[in-house]
C-alpha cells in the first residue's frame, strides 16, 4: 500500500507486513481501510511503550493478520539475566549437601528477583 507512514514505522518492514497480508489472500482481504485500522493500533501500542515495529516484525514472524504486543527488549533483557543468573547458582548448588541446596535454592531465587527488579521497561519514543 502506497499511503503516507508515520515517522517512528520502518518502510521496509512496512512493506513486508503487507506483501504478507496480500498473499493471505480472500480469507483475510487487505483493504485501505484495514491498513488505516493496523496504522492506527500501531501508533495506541507505541503510545503504551511498545516498539511498532517490533509488533509488525512479530507479526509477519508468526504470519498474523493483526498487530498485537511484543515484548520490549528490557523485558527479554530481564528474563535472559534472570534465566543465566538462575543456572549459574543451580551449578553451584548442586556442589552442596541437599539440607544446603533448599536454603541456598531459595536464596538465590530472592537475589534474582531483586536483580529482575531493577530493570523497568522504557517507553519508545
Amino acid at each position: 500500500m502506497n499511503m503516507p507512514l508515520p515517522r517512528y514505522i520502518n518502510p521496509e518492514v512496512w512493506q513486508a507486513f503487507c506483501e504478507m497480508r496480500k498473499k493471505m489472500g480472500k480469507s483475510r482481504p487487505f483493504t485501505e481501510f484495514a491498513a488505516v485500522l493496523i496504522l492506527k493500533k500501531l501508533g495506541e501500542l507505541k503510545d503504551n511503550g511498545f516498539d511498532p515495529n517490533a509488533c509488525l516484525e512479530q507479526s509477519i514472524e508468526r504470519g498474523w493478520a493483526g498487530v498485537f504486543q511484543a515484548p520490549s527488549k528490557a523485558i527479554v533483557a530481564q528474563s535472559l539475566i534472570k534465566n543465566d543468573w538462575l543456572q549459574e547458582q543451580a551449578a553451584y548448588d548442586a556442589q552442596l549437601s541437599e539440607p544446603d541446596q533448599r536454603a541456598r535454592s531459595n536464596e538465590a531465587r530472592a537475589k534474582a528477583m531483586d536483580v529482575v527488579k531493577q530493570f523497568k521497561p522504557r517507553r519508545v519514543a
